[in-house]
């Protein structure tokens, strides 16, 4: 198993935004812009470095200990969709540093969501029954105290 430093963590999310770690933005030569490519026999995504200055290149933006590229135009025109968050379990980076990532090989993300911590109970409201006996007590004492 890869320590964390060395591990290639790359997502797609149902709002069609590739998520992909530092690790795995360097071995590609950490560029500013990418081109997302679809091969529908191999139901495979091919990520490479592109220049931003090119007309279909889309952009790599840093967010949260990772990059963040929004495919929606992409996964869209292809038909690529997931419910809910899935990683890509064994992404490859090729000679020509292009990810190829394979949508057949995937496992949805689960996300530990943390407990709200619990609101104290409100004070016990008793019946009308005990209420009137609490007030007979009460009027006791004071009667008592005169």
């Amino acid at each position: 198993m890869r320590s964390h430093h060395e591990r290639m963590h790359i997502s797609l999310s149902p709002r069609y935004v590739i998520f992909m770690n530092k690790n795995l933005h360097w071995l590609i030569g950490r560029p500013p812009a990418v081109n997302l490519y679809y091969n529908r026999e191999l139901d495979q995504i091919a990520i490479e470095p592109a220049s931003p200055k090119l007309e279909n290149a889309f952009p790599v933006r840093e967010r949260n200990h990772g990059l963040r590229i929004n495919a929606a135009s992409f996964c869209r025109h292809f038909g690529i969709r997931f419910a809910a968050t899935h990683r890509f379990l064994n992404p490859r980076v090729t000679d020509e540093r292009q990810i190829v990532l394979d949508l057949r090989n995937t496992s949805p993300v689960f996300r530990h969501h943390r407990r709200k911590k619990e609101k104290p109970a409100p004070a016990r409201r008793h019946g009308p029954a005990v209420d009137a006996l609490m007030n007979e007590f009460r009027r006791e004492d004071e009667a008592d105290d005169i």
